[in-house]
């Protein structure tokens, strides 16, 4: 029997007084695999993830024979709600493709957002959560096929996957890639999936999802030899002054094109002098000679001018400027590992410039470690579903959440999105109240509700200090000043004057 609810929290036909505590943020999986990536990578959009995990039979535990298992005290309870939701989706797979019933194929489209919205009459956290379990077995499955066929996972997760394809000639990276799809749709695990090829890349520097730049490859290519797009999309180049920002942009773009252009090259001469692919591994080993010997006799000597010149036009905060400037870059330039080496040397040598040494506290880079995701954010108009991290990507603070799709751009529902981060702020409000204490010698749990002192005579500490808590509090209200959600505004900073 299933319990009907418009508040968001599943009826189970039990006492409401206390209210149940829910995650208010599920862990989705993200994989990701920093580096420079020199060949051909390609971006594949994921549909139909979650219909996917619904009809595959899995064990109870959902975990295909293993004895991985996670969350299962939580997700026993609703384990026969799955199995109907299976068959409903099941039956309406079968009326989707036999019959052509429009209102199945709408259904498998939201099912997904339909397990996520508190707006859901049968929502329960405690379903879905076990759907993602079932998706995230499904995706590690998904990855495993793309390893198993020769490709390098550089960053996926439920909307998305980038893989290298390790394919020099953008032709050969298509055909690749059009036979991996065609393979994956012929298993019987993976047919109702839908891979949908978004981009190609001819080289690329990737940090994370937030920051990465590339050789973009457009549409209508057809040849490595017609122009490309340099994208950088670099959000850690926002905290740096305005002065060094393009200088910092200018590095990293031609990081990433001369090495490609100078293989580009060689190419075309040999091929004018051999026509078969005898000569590729040739070609990659005079271009990493030739940008190992670049690094020093044109990027440090170009950023020696660069930061000698910041030092001497800002006069009170250009040493603080130029070090910024210097950890940045230096920071993107170390993910191509075939030049670690050389870029510390260059490193040191800038820093030198500014009188820091090189394994002083202030000459380290650090991403920010506060963040705030907002997960599954679905838009009403195309169905696309994305996490906003609000604190990488800094530019949404200040704007209007549209939806990331370019053909679409349509704006999220402001009250929805109030909403869910309401109820993720008095979710960290109650998880605060309710946290465990944990013993600082020996990192263990307090059992015994009496006692003041660990068996080990170790003192116990609060699992969340009060600081981070404050902290996390304090980028919701950022949130809620910068978009105007007066509710959420005055939620948080009754909060905060308690705490």
């Amino acid at each position: 029997m299933l319990w009907v609810s418009d508040n968001g929290i599943p009826d189970l036909g039990g006492d409401n007084e206390e209210e149940t505590c829910y995650f208010d943020e599920v862990n989705q999986p993200v994989v990701i695999c920093d580096g420079a990536y020199r060949k051909v990578t390609v971006e594949l959009k994921i549909h139909k993830l979650a219909v996917t995990a619904l009809l595959v039979e899995f064990d109870e535990d959902l975990t295909l024979g293993s004895d991985e298992l996670s969350d299962l005290d939580e997700a026993t309870p609703c384990v026969h709600a799955f199995r109907a939701l299976r068959a409903l989706i099941q039956r309406c797979v079968a009326d989707a493709m036999l019959s052509g019933n429009i209102f199945a194929d709408e259904l498998l489209q939201h099912v997904y957002r339909w397990f996520c919205s508190p707006r859901s009459k049968l929502h329960d956290p405690a379903l879905l959560r076990m759907l993602q379990k079932a998706m995230n077995k499904v995706l590690a499955l998904l990855l495993r096929e793309f390893r198993n066929s020769g490709s390098t996972i550089i960053f996926a997760n439920y909307s998305k996957v980038i893989l290298d394809t390790g394919k020099a000639d953008l032709n050969a990276a298509q055909t690749y890639c059009d036979s991996l799809l065609e393979t994956l749709q012929k298993s019987t695990l993976f047919e109702w999936i839908d891979l949908e090829p978004t981009q190609f890349w001819h080289s690329l520097l990737f940090m994370d999802q937030y920051n990465y730049g590339g050789i973009q490859s457009r549409p209508d290519q057809t040849s490595d030899d017609s122009p490309v797009d340099i994208v950088s999309r670099w959000n850690i180049a926002d905290s740096l002054p305005k002065e060094t920002q393009d200088h910092f942009t200018l590095i990293v773009s031609e990081f990433l094109y001369l090495p490609w252009k100078f293989a580009q090259d060689q190419a075309s001469k040999r091929a004018n002098v051999r026509d078969d692919d005898s000569c590729t591994p040739s070609i990659t080993a005079a271009a990493a000679e030739t940008f190992q010997s670049s690094i020093e006799s044109y990027f440090t000597h170009k950023l020696l001018k660069i930061v000698s010149a910041i030092v001497l036009q800002v006069r009170e905060k250009g040493k603080s400027h130029a070090l910024e400037l210097i950890k940045h870059v230096c920071a993107v330039l170390e993910l191509d590992q075939n030049v670690q080496p050389e870029i510390q040397i260059m490193k040191k040598n800038l820093l030198k410039l500014v009188h820091v040494r090189e394994f002083a506290s202030e000459a380290q880079f650090q991403k920010c470690s506060i963040f705030f995701t907002l997960p599954n954010v679905i838009c009403s108009y195309c169905n696309d579903c994305r996490d906003i991290d609000l604190r990488e990507n800094s530019a949404l603070l200040s704007q209007e959440w549209r939806c990331s799709v370019p053909e679409c751009g349509q704006p999220y529902d402001r009250e929805m999105m109030e909403a869910s981060l309401l109820q993720i702020a008095r979710q960290r409000e109650r998880t605060c109240h309710l946290q465990d204490l944990v013993c600082l010698k020996c990192n263990q749990i307090k059992a015994a509700h009496l006692a003041e002192h660990c068996g080990c005579a170790g003192s116990f500490r609060l699992k969340e200090s009060a600081i981070v808590f404050k902290d996390k509090m304090e980028v919701l209200l950022n949130i809620a000043v910068h978009q105007r959600f007066e509710l959420l505004k005055e939620c948080v900073s009754w909060i905060l004057e308690l705490s």
